[in-house]
């Protein structure tokens, strides 16, 4: 799929949504049994045993992250056996429910470290499971602004918003830009008919 869309003529392809839902994923047969002969465990291991085990719980994390980054390594190397001059971005989610950056591995599966050298641009989608954003000044946008300046300095990093509804959203996020030193801003007018099913899922509520 990546080297049919890179055949066309656009200028970049931005991967959303390439992570796992919740730190629960996944245990259906396959991750079972991959990871039963990575770390010689029973296939039938739960979520639950593997939190009680602080060196399991490591492999864990590592090995999902590790299959993310594997796949983004694969969807950028076929994107370049089509054309080098497609930029690649990725979209990375900082929300408050997941530790804002401290989780992304973790929970979604995500190594920024790893991604950066990947990526032509990290993407940060604001609080998608929390959109309540902080004003300006006060100290949850602090919180927000230090969560966007993580790793190298040197990437591309744009902001990434849902339901840009209000002008003042503009200028909410030109600042925000200014301030995390972001190149970019994208924004969507309005939330995605699913944006509550993707909570849900997140979530574990469904």
């Amino acid at each position: 799929v990546a080297r049919e869309i890179a055949r066309y003529p656009i200028d970049a392809i931005i991967l959303t949504e390439l992570f796992y839902p919740r730190q629960e994923f996944c245990f259906c047969r396959r991750c079972r049994r991959e990871f039963s002969e990575l770390t010689g465990r029973s296939k039938d291991i739960t979520f639950n045993d593997i939190q009680r085990e602080p060196n399991t719980h490591r492999q864990f994390v590592e090995w999902r992250s590790d299959l993310i980054t594997s796949a983004y390594r694969e969807i950028r190397d076929a994107i370049r056996s089509e054309r080098e001059d497609i930029e690649l971005g990725v979209n990375i989610p900082i929300d408050p429910e997941t530790g804002w950056n401290k989780e992304l591995k973790a929970q979604f599966g995500l190594n920024l470290d790893q991604l950066i050298p990947i990526a032509d641009h990290i993407l940060f989608h604001l609080m998608p499971f929390s959109p309540l954003y902080p004003e300006p000044g006060s100290a949850a946008w602090s919180t927000l602004a230090n969560a966007l300046k993580i790793g190298d300095s040197n990437y591309q990093k744009g902001l990434y918003i849902w339901g840009l509804e209000q002008e003042e959203n503009i200028s909410w996020l030109t600042q925000l830009k200014e301030e995390t030193q972001a190149t970019r801003i994208f924004a969507r007018l309005n939330y995605p008919d699913n944006s509550n099913r993707k909570r849900e899922i997140h979530r574990g509520l469904s």
